[in-house]
């Protein structure tokens, strides 16, 4: 039993060893990349799209590597691609953590929008697919914003019972959505953080 077990580790850990040395390869070479001036002027978009060029670049150049050390990645599905890139990632944290911290968008493009702020009394919370949060201003006027996401503040409203008649600010910014009822496109103000007075 021992003479079996004993081929079985050997056979695993140089599966092992050569997984490893072939993702730390990939791993440095796309720290290497990302690290180039023309690659860091980049918005976080367009360093994402790069990146996925480079990662299927280098898995055929060295396609038999990464196949003899177990790892088979299948381009036509996105999930395969996904984990092979995060397989990546993961050995990056240790090689270049400011670079993956600015690919990850720490200027990211979601905070590139003109905000606006108002306060007002909660009144209501509606809607069926999408929930609307209902405030009367402080001149009095009904305002309506659109609850899209998760966002600083919103945990509080998921009791829409207790919330009627807090006075609240609303940060929110102009989000263009499509409405079907109207067959065009309107302005909608989507909440980005509620603080509660």
């Amino acid at each position: 039993m021992k003479k079996i077990i004993a081929p079985i580790l050997l056979l695993l850990s140089i599966n092992m060893f050569s997984q490893e040395s072939i993702m730390d390869k990939v791993a440095n070479a796309t720290c290497e990349y990302l690290q180039q001036d023309e690659i860091k002027s980049l918005t976080s978009d367009e360093m994402t799209a790069k990146l996925g060029l480079f990662m299927l670049s280098f898995y055929s150049d060295h396609e038999r590597e990464f196949e003899s050390a177990g790892v088979k990645v299948d381009w036509n599905s996105g999930k395969s691609g996904e984990e092979f890139g995060q397989s990546i990632g993961i050995k990056m944290a240790g090689l270049c953590p400011d670079i993956l911290m600015l690919l990850a968008g720490s200027t990211s493009d979601t905070d590139d929008y003109e905000s606006f702020v108002i306060e007002g009394k909660l009144k209501s919370i509606t809607g069926d697919e999408f929930s609307y949060i209902n405030i009367k201003d402080t001149l009095g006027k009904s305002q309506k914003f659109l609850w899209l996401s998760n966002f600083k503040g919103s945990d509080r409203l998921i009791d829409a019972d207790k919330i009627k008649g807090i006075k609240v600010n609303v940060t929110y910014k102009k989000t263009e959505c499509y409405s079907p009822k109207l067959k065009e496109y309107i302005i909608v103000k989507e909440i980005v953080e509620i603080e509660y007075l």
